[in-house]
């Protein structure tokens, strides 16, 4: 039995191998700045606990409150400039989906200070505290530390996405993480998998690599294209067209269709 951590939508998680996210696997989602990856990462989060699973979140880059607002929009359906303004509304759409969800905890580090040591740490506290998570989540990869920093940017990326694997396999977790695009991704139309910035090891270490690709109009119409650049145990080299909203950070609202790049 395939037992995936669910990403939200059934469409989705049967384009993975493991019908969702894989235990012991690491999943990459990869993008320019500011093209979506924190939001991906979040609401994939939100779906799985909201599907029962337990999930941990780490955030490199972004404030623990903030991730924490941008979870509650998405869930209450609220545009997140609004959320402070309706705490009531916020609080009882949180509460029902609580009934039914599984712990999400966020964990908040400086850039480049966070080591995977420090997340087994973590994770060792909760599991003595009673709590397994399903699904880890780093945000992101590019901007932790190495545990043993080398002058060769490409070799200390290479150790953190191998030591974020190992962590899938140890705590039989599916571990979620998240890359950029170097410059030539950043502009192209559809990123693929050698358009990763520094280091092409972190593809090869990665088990499912999914690029996030939007022109500003298909933005403002509420569309994105996940290019499916890697994977190890199932189909990839397609896109998959999904409705989203920024503006509720609800990165996967559905499905439009499934297509192959130009």
């Amino acid at each position: 039995m395939r037992d995936g951590i669910p990403t939200g939508i059934e469409e989705f998680d049967k384009l993975l191998y493991h019908h969702g996210w894989g235990r012991k696997e690491l999943s990459v989602m990869m993008g320019p700045p500011k093209g979506g990856k924190s939001m991906s990462l979040g609401d994939f989060g939100k779906q799985a606990a909201l599907g029962g699973k337990n999930v941990i979140y780490f955030s490199c880059e972004v404030g623990a409150k903030i991730i924490a607002d941008r979870v509650d929009a998405s869930v209450s359906d609220m545009l997140i400039k609004l959320v402070g303004t309706n705490p009531f509304k916020v609080q009882e759409a949180v509460e029902a989906a609580q009934k039914r969800a599984g712990q999400y905890i966020i964990e908040e580090y400086a850039s480049g200070s966070l080591k995977c040591s420090e997340v087994r740490r973590v994770l060792d506290r909760h599991r003595a505290r009673g709590i397994i998570f399903d699904l880890i989540i780093t945000d992101y990869g590019d901007i932790m530390a190495p545990e043993n920093r080398s002058d060769v940017e490409r070799e200390n990326l290479r150790t953190i996405f191998i030591d974020l694997r190992a962590i899938a396999f140890d705590y039989n977790a599916a571990v979620l993480t998240a890359t950029q695009t170097n410059r030539e991704g950043a502009k192209a139309s559809v990123a693929r998998m050698t358009d990763v910035a520094e280091d092409l090891n972190k593809i090869r270490t990665a088990d499912v690599v999914i690029s996030i690709n939007s022109t500003e109009p298909e933005r403002l119409a509420g569309e994105c294209r996940l290019f499916f650049a890697a994977a190890r145990n199932s189909e990839d080299g397609f896109i998959l067209r999904i409705k989203s909203d920024r503006s509720k950070m609800q990165f996967l609202k559905g499905v439009i269709g499934k297509e192959l790049p130009h």
